[in-house]
């Protein structure tokens, strides 16, 4: 939900900008579709924010009503349950804990900004100079957003490094240029995936030694018990040593 609203709200500004300063340049019906899809996204994420204050379960309910369709059924039906206990924690996390679904929110917002504002950096770098308006850049992100939602293999490998060349050509980049800054682009995101991965290896050791730490522990306190209780139970005959361990008296 938080990144569906962060999402819709950038392409809804992105494509308000795009309308406002490329009126003349936009066909009748080009405008138009425009329009009616900023409508119609703006409804959809008015209705989820209207399901979590009322209580409406719309996601359960969609689902069940294409599940009635035939549409995906035996996998809607299979996973009806989970679905409903993904709704009810958004329901609590929106009513429950408003302070960390605010700053969810906030953090969303500001990841979103950065994504929006990545050929800057490149180009200011690389022409020491403001490269782009603030049309180019959102029609650098509503473009690119439609590119990643049609992007059918792993992490857009392949895609993206020939839509986002053809993006920036259409704002006028120069052919190395626009090539440049999508390696560029690529080898930051494999930076980003390769310190996620040392990270949660890391991770992982710290847990395993904290988890050997512990079984270490139980295992001396068991000798160290056991050894009470031999101690304890030395004098006692085979019939009692017998009755001790069934209660537990020994390891």
């Amino acid at each position: 939900y938080i990144e569906f609203t962060t999402f819709m709200v950038f392409l809804l500004v992105s494509t308000a900008v795009l309308v406002g300063t490329h009126t003349e340049d936009l066909s009748g019906w080009v405008l138009g579709t425009v329009i009616v899809v900023d409508v119609l996204l703006t409804g959809v994420l008015a209705l989820l924010y209207a399901s979590i204050s009322r209580r409406w379960a719309v996601l359960v309910r969609s689902c069940d009503a294409l599940a009635r369709f035939g549409i995906f059924r035996r996998w809607l039906t299979t996973h009806r349950r989970k679905i409903l206990e993904i709704e009810c924690h958004v329901n609590r996390a929106f009513y429950r804990h408003r302070r960390e679904t605010l700053k969810s929110l906030a953090a969303m917002s500001l990841f979103t900004l950065a994504s929006s504002l990545r050929p800057v950096p490149f180009f200011l770098f690389l022409r020491g100079a403001w490269p782009f308006s603030v049309s180019d850049l959102a029609a650098f992100y509503a473009l690119g957003q439609l590119l990643q939602a049609l992007q059918f293999t792993p992490g857009g490998f392949g895609l993206l490094e020939g839509g986002y060349p053809g993006i920036l050509l259409l704002l006028g980049v120069p052919p190395p240029e626009a090539l440049g800054f999508v390696g560029i682009l690529r080898v930051v995101d494999l930076s980003f995936v390769g310190i996620g991965l040392s990270r949660r290896r890391y991770r992982d050791s710290d847990r395993f030694q904290l988890v050997h730490r512990l079984s270490v522990g139980r295992d001396r306190r068991r000798r160290r018990g056991g050894g009470r209780a031999e101690s304890e139970i030395s004098h006692l005959t085979e019939g009692q040593r017998r009755h001790a361990f069934v209660q537990g008296v020994t390891p």
